[in-house]
């Protein structure tokens, strides 16, 4: 089910998993203690907790390369959000500006 627990909760597992990856880590339950030691939502409990409970299963499919299920139960639809959150993150990312940086590099010399 898509909403504002289940976006928020996709949005968050991805920006930690990119981020673990960009550090290098590789291994899966490295990876999954990151995700349960950053949980958002304060007590896990009532439905924000089945939301992040259903995009981590979703997440860890993801990172095992199980493919995406064309389901759209309630259950699945965690699934194709955290999947379109992340196609969409990569598709926003930013990309230098040259006048930018030369301005930065007129501002601070030693950046």
């Amino acid at each position: 089910m898509s909403g504002y627990w289940t976006d928020t909760a996709a949005i968050h597992i991805d920006g930690i998993i990119k981020a673990a990856r960009a550090e290098g880590v590789t291994d899966i339950k490295v990876i999954l203690k990151r995700l349960d030691d950053s949980y958002p939502f304060g007590e896990r409990a009532y439905w924000p907790y089945k939301c992040w409970l259903r995009v981590r299963k979703a997440a860890i499919r993801h990172l095992n390369g199980e493919p995406a299920e064309v389901d759209v139960t309630a259950a699945r639809k965690s699934e194709r959000v955290f999947v379109r959150v992340q196609h969409a993150a990569e598709s926003a990312a930013l990309k230098p500006v040259a006048a930018l940086d030369d301005w930065l590099k007129r501002v601070n010399p030693l950046a």
